[in-house]
């Protein structure tokens, strides 16, 4: 899950000349930990790097205009927090501070406190679920912290944010980004009926995508014809690009091999969304701004922008 697991992971299935696909890492280092023109590394989640753009823009339609970013200091972090930094600096704004934080700490108090001391009127929030209510719950217990704005990414869109931060309140109202995993599509639906059915639960997030990562290194097995590692690898871009005619997904897996060994091409459309690897394995989505109410205990939706608008 983790795109840190996932870069230490590469330098040895790379070397190997074993494909790798990972469902849920983000990190925008993935992109150039392997040659462009020889990869084995593929994602069916889309890099930071987009989502950055929707951070930074959001956070100038909100009218901020003292930005401050605490993140990971991982891979996952480092590179996400420097490109909301650009990108709001490209926008005219200006970054007051920008704070990375060790994960697993029971405590954030020194973070926060730096934080605070530079008077931003609006915070980018780059973490998992534990670290970040942990952080919210730290910045409340502050004295005499300014008002400001939270704006979070899709690692703490989860119900360990508002658990971790010991009450709900204290996180109501934070605003977020993320990338679209659960698109109201034929083919979401379909899989998300199915997963339902089986297990008695609701996908968890990025369910779809571990979905689509295992399919398409079935699909490429297949168009393979063969184990040889970059015969599969040359395969995950033939099944995962082609035109609306070509289109299987979920439920559709049997009718989609059975074409394959019949010689004829296939184009799968995910769970997640479009798999439609790029030469550096990477995909695109769109993303929603969301926001976590308290009295609900969810996060709404209440925005989209469309991939097109951010490219």
């Amino acid at each position: 899950l983790a795109s840190s697991a996932s870069i230490e992971a590469q330098a040895i299935t790379g070397a190997a000349g074993v494909p790798q696909v990972g469902c849920c890492s983000t990190s925008p280092d993935l992109t150039n930990a392997q040659p462009e023109t020889d990869r084995y590394l593929f994602r069916t989640v889309p890099s930071d790097l987009l989502q950055a753009v929707v951070v930074a823009r959001q956070a100038e339609e909100m009218g901020c205009t003292r930005l401050g970013i605490l993140h990971q200091n991982d891979s996952y972090g480092n590179p996400f927090g420097e490109a909301v930094e650009t990108n709001f600096r490209g926008l005219g704004g200006t970054v007051a501070v920008r704070v990375p934080f060790q994960d697993g700490r029971p405590s954030y108090t020194s973070q926060v406190q730096m934080v605070a001391d530079a008077t931003p009127d609006c915070i980018a929030l780059v973490a998992f679920p534990v670290d970040g209510g942990t952080i919210l719950r730290d910045w409340d217990g502050l004295a005499g912290a300014p008002e400001v704005t939270w704006i979070g990414t899709d690692g703490i869109k989860d119900s360990g944010f508002p658990e971790a931060a010991g009450r709900a309140e204290i996180v109501d109202g934070v605003m977020g980004t993320a990338p679209i995993v659960e698109p109201d599509t034929p083919f979401f639906n379909r899989y998300a009926a199915a997963y339902e059915a089986t297990y008695s639960e609701p996908v968890g997030i990025f369910g779809g995508n571990q979905y689509d990562a295992a399919a398409l290194v079935a699909l490429a097995i297949e168009a393979a014809g063969s184990t040889d590692g970059t015969a599969i690898r040359d395969a995950l871009f033939e099944v995962s690009r082609g035109d609306e005619d070509t289109f299987f997904g979920p439920g559709e897996l049997s009718f989609a091999l059975q074409r394959i060994r019949q010689g004829r091409p296939v184009n799968y459309e995910g769970a997640g969304g479009s798999v439609d690897f790029d030469e550096f394995g990477n995909v695109v989505s769109n993303y929603e701004i969301w926001r976590y109410d308290a009295a609900e205990d969810a996060f709404v939706r209440t925005s989209v922008i469309q991939a097109s608008e951010i490219q």
